[in-house]
């Protein structure tokens, strides 16, 4: 560890505090996705720890610097108690000054950070819940820094002089897709031909340009292209509705078939379930689209898995390939898919266990073979870039896939 580090309270950060923040996160069932491979750790001298895992785990050195893993300060949060989440202490760049729910985040520069302090001493997250009162506040200056902005937006972000618009380089750490229950009530989705039929159905770039402004890219694949084990010569299923049509009717549906979509009353999703609407009605799948609110939504798919065909995104809860792929497990509680293979359970098992290398990207790539191509559990359709609009005098923000912002780097231009 390194030495000198202190805490937002005055406290030196040492093995104690990080011993207790990893534990403290294992015993957490909120953090269960990224402690599961944590036996236990142990503390050797002040500056020294040794971290015992279950298994061997590839990705370790990306989950340890997860937010669920922060170390904070194990006096303050032993004061603190159950109010510590709204009194946190940490040992960052900026140290917290008050919640406001519902209204804004305050905060300033930490003057004994590591690395010295912060070129801009204070900050505030302010909380806009509409994009176009979010593009007027930027407008007139009330606020310097934005990314929650529709497609429609970024011309007149571009256009104003005053401002500036950067779009990642790659796409967001989770694409939006339409995903299945292998185990759908109904029956019809159980049918791997019905899931065929819809991947055969989809034209992806229509979708891009009805619901999302044309903005982002059409996906195949269940991974993102930060991932080393992204295959770059991946052929995924082609869009070919006549080829949906054959399936259909194989299926056992030659007057085609209704289905209810349970979709997340959110225009992010709901404008694209529309088009999904209108290209699976031409080859005989009818949807009837239900729109419900978030938090229902997450009942319902994620936890009673009371479904045969949503539309949402794969959110990664870190940048790896057995974040995105190990879901896919049936041995994975988060496997909303019902998804039961034994040959996939295999390559999973094997894949995160291993750092980045040849035999490893061979893993996955068999892995996304069976989920993507074999399986059918999901159907990708768009891999959105983030976008964040600034004030134009606000140097060296970078619009971040993960839509992590190290204020620490900003300044001001004379």
């Amino acid at each position: 560890m390194r030495k000198g580090v202190k805490f937002h309270c005055g406290e030196d950060l040492t093995a104690d505090d990080v011993v207790f923040s990893l534990e403290r996160a294992k015993s957490s069932g909120y953090c269960d996705v990224v402690t599961n491979f944590l036996d236990h750790v142990e503390k050797v001298d002040d500056f020294t720890v040794n971290i015992y895992l279950t298994q061997a785990y590839g990705a370790i050195l990306r989950v340890l610097g997860t937010g669920q893993l922060s170390i904070v300060c194990r006096k303050h949060c032993e004061e603190r108690g159950d109010d510590f989440g709204r009194n946190p202490c940490g040992t960052g760049p900026y140290v917290f000054d008050e919640w406001v729910a519902g209204d804004h985040v305050s905060f300033h520069a930490f003057k004994d950070y590591w690395r010295g302090e912060a070129a801009i001493t204070n900050g505030k997250f302010v909380v806009i819940t509409d994009n176009s009162a979010s593009l007027i506040a930027m407008e007139n200056g009330e606020v310097d820094i934005t990314q929650t902005l529709s497609g429609a937006d970024l011309p007149l972000i571009e256009e104003n002089p005053d401002l500036q618009l950067k779009l990642s380089d790659t796409a967001c750490a989770g694409g939006r897709c339409i995903l299945f229950n292998t185990e759908d009530p109904s029956g019809v989705f159980s049918d791997v031909r019905m899931r065929k039929a819809v991947a055969y159905a989809i034209d992806r770039q229509a979708i891009i340009d009805l619901a999302y402004d044309g903005i982002g890219e059409p996906a195949l694949i269940t991974m993102i292209e930060t991932m080393p084990e992204y295959p770059t010569d991946w052929e995924g299923i082609p869009y070919d509705p006549e080829k949906a049509k054959e399936l259909v009717v194989e299926a056992g549906y030659p007057n085609g078939v209704t289905v209810k979509i349970p979709t997340i009353d959110s225009a992010i999703y709901s404008k694209a379930t529309i088009a999904l609407q209108d290209q699976l009605a031409a080859v005989g799948i009818n949807l009837d689209i239900e729109l419900i609110e978030r938090a229902a939504w997450n009942q319902k798919i994620l936890t009673e898995k009371d479904y045969g065909i949503t539309y949402w995104a794969i959110v990664l809860d870190y940048d790896d390939t057995d974040a995105a792929l190990y879901k896919f497990s049936s041995k994975n509680s988060s496997n909303y898919w019902n998804l039961k293979n034994a040959e996939l359970d295999e390559l999973l098992d094997k894949g995160r266990a291993l750092e980045t290398g040849p035999e490893r990207t061979a893993i996955y790539r068999r892995a996304l073979e069976i989920i993507d191509n074999e399986e059918v559990a999901v159907v990708n359709v768009q891999n959105p870039p983030r976008n964040v609009a600034h004030n134009a005098k606000l140097m060296c923000v970078v619009a971040s896939p993960e839509q992590k912002y190290y204020f620490y780097n900003w300044y001001w231009a004379n």
